[in-house]
């Protein structure tokens, strides 16, 4: 929060306190002032004065009438005033509420875009990946496909929630991975929708200039994790292309793709 926020927020809780100073005040004015208004009409009772006597007292009765009616409608401002105070206090409060969510949401992205980058070797690149995917999105279930250029296939090389084996090599182009790659487009199951099982629900694919190098695919999210937030959609922009680049730098050759010089893969294309 900035120096002039708080500076408001002190504002506004310097007028509450004054307004409810104000309202215990005149509460206290008012009861004072009933008390007093009770004891003269039992005096003027007991007195048996003369009618001029009753008059005088009458207009004083008019007159303590119309000071309390003034004092209630003051007493009934102020109460508006103290309202209207802790609305905006609730509104500040909401506001600062929001300022902390997206300030851990940079300091997320900022985690996340440094751990993709704070290495050079592709096992501890891998691990950042899966570390976001798993810690910052929540996916319980996920893999990572490694896209082979010369067969177009892609290849799973590295999961999370099941073994490696059960993920099975798909074609560039086919289903919701491969058509994903294509496009190059997140993709991203509506809410709510039943997923046919084996499915992704979030495909996010690799790209470096114009060279698939995979995608990250997520089959299953955490069970407290109801809906996707905005942070999770800008951790998926992020992972699409910082992901891809960072793999690339840790020159990240996994066993299903060429080496380069033996045959122009993706690595040649992407250097040169």
């Amino acid at each position: 929060m900035s120096k002039s926020e708080e500076q408001d927020e002190r504002g506004e809780g310097d007028a509450l306190l004054d307004l409810l100073a104000r309202g215990t005040e005149l509460t206290r004015q008012l009861v004072d002032e009933t008390a007093r208004l009770r004891q003269r009409i039992a005096e003027g009772a007991s007195s048996g004065h003369d009618s001029a006597t009753r008059h005088d007292q009458q207009l004083a009765l008019g007159e303590w009438i119309a000071k309390i009616d003034a004092l209630q409608r003051e007493n009934r401002s102020l109460l508006e005033q103290l309202r209207s105070v802790e609305a905006s206090n609730q509104r500040w409060a909401e506001r600062h509420a929001e300022i902390e969510e997206r300030h851990n949401e940079l300091a997320n992205l900022y985690v996340a875009s440094y751990q993709l980058h704070a290495t050079f070797d592709p096992d501890e690149v891998i691990a950042a990946i899966s570390e976001i995917v798993i810690n910052l999105i929540g996916a319980e279930v996920f893999a990572l496909y490694s896209c082979n250029p010369g067969n177009g296939c892609l290849t799973p090389v590295a999961c999370e929630g099941r073994p490696l084996s059960s993920f099975s090599t798909l074609t560039v182009g086919s289903g919701l991975i491969g058509e994903a790659v294509v496009n190059r487009t997140v993709y991203i199951a509506e809410p709510g929708a039943v997923t046919v099982e084996g499915e992704p629900v979030v495909v996010i694919p690799l790209h470096v200039r114009d060279c698939a190098l995979g995608a990250i695919a997520l089959y299953k999210l955490l069970d407290q994790k109801a809906e996707l937030s905005e942070l999770d959609h800008q951790l998926f922009g992020l992972l699409a292309s910082h992901a891809a680049t960072a793999l690339v730098c840790s020159s990240w050759v996994p066993a299903s793709m060429p080496t380069p010089g033996s045959n122009p893969g993706w690595i040649d294309r992407v250097t040169n």
